[in-house]
């Protein structure tokens, strides 16, 4: 079982959307340019979004292929396995 975590801030270049898809990357051994469309489970855009203008209490959850990953209002993206 795996567990990453990072910080998402606005000093940060990256966006939460950006940080899923490469902490899932790495969980999978993957380049994240090669890892496929997450649309159809979650709109990545909407996720920005609501970290960007939406309340430090907010939470989303989804699952994706073995993966748990709980993004935070705060910007804290935590993705947990039990893959690895």
């Amino acid at each position: 079982m795996g567990n990453f975590e990072d910080d998402y801030s606005s000093d940060n270049i990256n966006s939460v959307s950006i940080e899923v898809v490469e902490q899932l990357a790495a969980a999978e051994n993957t380049d994240p340019r090669d890892f496929p469309p997450l649309f159809p489970i979650i709109d990545l855009e909407a996720l920005d979004r609501l970290i960007e203008s939406g309340p430090s209490n907010v939470m989303v959850c989804f699952s994706i292929d073995g993966h748990e990953i709980t993004v935070t209002g705060d910007g804290t993206v935590e993705l947990t396995s039990s893959l690895l």
